[in-house]
């Protein structure tokens, strides 16, 4: 029998996969790592809804053959042999963080879906992406490109801010504060089965480690610490985080409202001057970028 989704998503680092394991030890809940594709093929869905408003594929399909097509695709995909063989399943756990991007379309597509959105102090989940950036950089390899950069990673956790701020309200998703979680986990987490229609279960609380097949993703050493298979992950410490990357966030992120809600505070109190040196540079690049004759253009 077919399985209701409830899909799971967040900015990287702020505890989806510790939500994913205390979820899926109950005994109604099945999942498994991330499947990654679920951005991938919604963007695909809103092509082919974008073809019927220009007009330009109506000969195709429909907006009822394009919806029908990819929640098909996603059910042949989602729903495996062995989640649809056990009847005590109720719930086909996807969680991957880039969901968040998508959710609104996924709850669309699946009118029984529930969503859970994962959120965490800025500030920590930038010390954990700096921490992870810095695995990356040892081995000798290239981070994921949200990583390459403060730009880059503080425009990603801008965006998927935004995100989170359309879907907030919404009575089919449920919020789940990192800190609340990790604070008082047993509430918290009858809270989060509760709100799924589900009774709560000790097991869930006391969470297996992680499955064997999430080990064998690339680079999993550099996102996957000891601290994930204990039995509540502690917070990471924003501490060893350098000033630019810290100031950068702050500026980026300190006007979005959801933030203030959930009660995170994001001051900056070292000395701008602290800074100055790389504010400069990053000026200078950002005109270089525009401009690759600004050098030329400056001095002549």
């Amino acid at each position: 029998m077919k399985k209701q989704y409830l899909f799971i998503g967040g900015i990287p680092r702020s505890g989806t996969t510790l939500v994913q394991r205390c979820l899926v030890a109950h005994s109604k809940i099945i999942g498994g790592p991330e499947f990654d594709h679920l951005p991938a093929i919604v963007n695909l869905y809103r092509s082919l809804k974008d073809g019927l408003i220009t007009g330009r594929q109506s000969f195709f399909y429909t907006d009822q053959q394009a919806r029908d097509s990819i929640s098909n695709l996603i059910d042949e995909l989602l729903q495996n042999p062995v989640a649809i063989s056990d009847a005590e399943v109720i719930y086909l756990s996807e969680k991957t963080p880039s969901n968040l991007a998508v959710m609104s379309d996924l709850l669309d597509l699946f009118p029984n879906a529930q969503a859970i959105i994962v959120v965490r102090h800025p500030l920590d989940v930038l010390g954990s992406m700096w921490k992870v950036r810095n695995k990356y950089c040892e081995k000798g390899e290239n981070p994921p490109s949200f990583l390459n950069s403060a730009v880059h990673t503080c425009e990603m956790m801008v965006k998927y801010w935004r995100f989170a701020t359309n879907l907030y309200g919404n009575d089919r998703v449920t919020f789940i504060k990192y800190e609340e979680l990790t604070n008082n986990p047993e509430s918290v987490l009858k809270s989060i089965v509760k709100s799924i229609g589900l009774e709560y279960e000790d097991s869930v609380s006391n969470p297996p480690p992680i499955m064997t097949v999430d080990k064998q993703s690339n680079n999993h050493d550099c996102w996957i610490t000891d601290k994930h298979n204990s039995k509540i992950v502690t917070s990471y410490s924003a501490s060893e985080l350098p000033s630019w990357w810290r100031y950068l966030a702050i500026r980026s992120l300190r006007e979005i409202e959801l933030i203030k809600t959930f009660g995170y505070s994001l001051e900056y109190k070292n000395s701008r001057l602290t800074i100055l040196p790389w504010l400069v540079m990053h000026k200078i690049r950002t005109k270089i970028l525009k401009d690759p004759n600004f050098f030329i253009h400056y001095f002549d």
